[in-house]
């Protein structure tokens, strides 16, 4: 699946990935730290929810926590940075 094609996105695997969310797009170079150990990983909301815990391991669906923390993730990624110190955003 492309990159491209979906607004909302975090992929994950052999030592590279994407975060997309909002329009904003960042180019991972080390793997995103969700809270849950994981190979590969790709989370597009409603159209591909999958990991690989092991990389023998079978692709398996994302469990409900799991989909909570990708979707924190990308809320972080988007949100905008507190210039002032001041907690304001």
């Amino acid at each position: 699946m492309s990159d491209q094609l979906y607004l909302t996105r975090l992929r994950w695997s052999n030592g590279a990935g994407i975060a997309k969310s909002c329009g904003r797009r960042v180019v991972l170079t080390a793997p995103p730290a969700l809270g849950f150990p994981f190979y590969s990983l790709d989370f597009s909301p409603g159209v591909c929810e999958q990991i690989r815990s092991e990389p023998w391991s079978e692709l398996r669906e994302l469990f409900a926590d799991e989909r909570a923390a990708c979707l924190a993730y990308l809320d972080d990624l988007v949100e905008p940075p507190d210039l002032a110190g001041d907690g304001q955003g």
